[in-house]
């Protein structure tokens, strides 16, 4: 069943979020500046953004081997991983709730570690409305640009083969729509759609994580 999109979710600094808001500057960012968030923010870091291929377990056990002495086997300090990145790719995502989010309970909750992504979010409420003016824009620019569901999968597998818009299964709760522009010289990009203040609000992140999202059904 194909999901319906009723709102869309974008948490981070209350600036950055005015300026979309009031300007309409979407920022579209690298993978790499995600790869070394990792180290100091695991829910918005992520070392597998923008891989296209992990292999997993390259280097488990040394063994050295003399013709006198013997066999020697050594165990290195960690497990060594081969990550192959793709860097024609900058991203923008947003967090998506859907109608299929109520379809087995009536009540709905954004998971507490969206507090990692900063202390206030812009609610959405034309969610395609938004893209489809990123989308005229970009094309404007001359950028290729690409819309979808992120995919989570698990990357434990000996070897996996990823795409822009899959993520590991552990950041699954962030429920993220990305928007896709190709990478022409490895830097960030604003691209500037005008206020969408219309059809959004901006709220603390922490009033809106408290609130339980509930179905009001007809009677």
């Amino acid at each position: 069943m194909e999901e319906k999109y009723f709102l869309f979710l974008k948490f981070g600094k209350k600036e950055n979020l005015e300026r979309l808001m009031k300007n309409g500057e979407v920022y579209f960012n690298n993978s790499e500046n995600f790869n070394n968030l990792s180290l100091i923010n695991k829910e918005q870091g992520d070392k597998y953004e923008g891989a296209e291929l992990i292999v997993n377990g390259l280097m488990k056990e040394i063994k050295c081997e003399h013709p006198s002495l013997g066999n020697f086997y050594f165990k290195p300090a960690g497990v060594f991983d081969l990550i192959q990145y793709n860097s024609k790719y900058l991203t923008c995502s947003f967090y998506k709730i859907t109608l299929e989010d109520f379809m087995t309970d009536k009540h709905f909750k954004i998971d507490d570690r969206m507090l990692e992504f900063n202390d206030y979010v812009l609610m959405i409420e034309e969610p395609f409305k938004l893209i489809n003016l990123i989308k005229e824009k970009a094309n404007l620019l001359k950028f290729d640009f690409q819309a979808n569901k992120v995919r989570y999968i698990d990357f434990k597998d000996r070897e996996t083969k990823s795409s822009i818009f899959d993520k590991k299964i552990e950041h699954d709760y962030q429920k993220e729509y990305r928007l896709v522009i190709n990478n022409l010289d490895n830097k960030p990009k604003i691209i500037n759609v005008g206020s969408i203040e219309s059809f959004c609000r901006l709220v603390p992140s922490k009033l809106l994580l408290e609130a339980d999202w509930k179905v009001i059904r007809q009677k």
